[in-house]
């Protein structure tokens, strides 16, 4: 993982902005984000709850935080995204037998699989996310 930039002067705010080809896979979200008037919350708490269940524990381990912090960040975002599985399952009628995940084995690393797949497939459609991918990998190998 990479180090994180020293502290030094306090960012009162931070700025995302990026861009999506409408040929792209997530075309359709960011048109649903910016085309639906009546969103459930407001876009960009959605956009931040999204990010933030995937991938704040590691912001915070990587930060530096203390163990039982990013414990506490892992455990909230999995019963975020437990209750969004919940959610998508009773819109969409979905039903899953299978509710418990395998811990994978250490040498056993699906998301490799598809980190391959998707780097193929973002350099047939667009190398805009090929960061993606590489931040994926290098997690994966590290």
């Amino acid at each position: 993982m990479p180090e994180p930039k020293e502290e030094g002067k306090k960012i009162d705010s931070l700025e995302c902005r990026f861009k999506v080809k409408s040929n792209q896979r997530y075309a359709s979200l960011v048109e649903y984000l910016n085309a639906v008037d009546d969103l459930p919350y407001p876009k960009t708490q959605m956009f931040l709850q999204a990010l933030s269940a995937f991938w704040e524990p590691f912001a915070l381990k990587w930060k530096g935080r203390d163990e039982e912090q990013v414990k506490a960040a892992a455990s909230f975002a999995i019963k975020s995204l437990e209750l969004h599985i919940a959610l998508l399952q009773n819109q969409f009628g979905i039903v899953r037998a299978e509710k418990v995940l395998k811990k994978p084995e250490i040498n056993e690393v699906p998301h490799k699989e598809i980190a391959k797949k998707q780097e193929i497939e973002s350099k047939e459609e667009d190398p805009t996310f090929n960061d993606e991918i590489d931040i994926l990998d290098k997690w994966i190998n590290n």
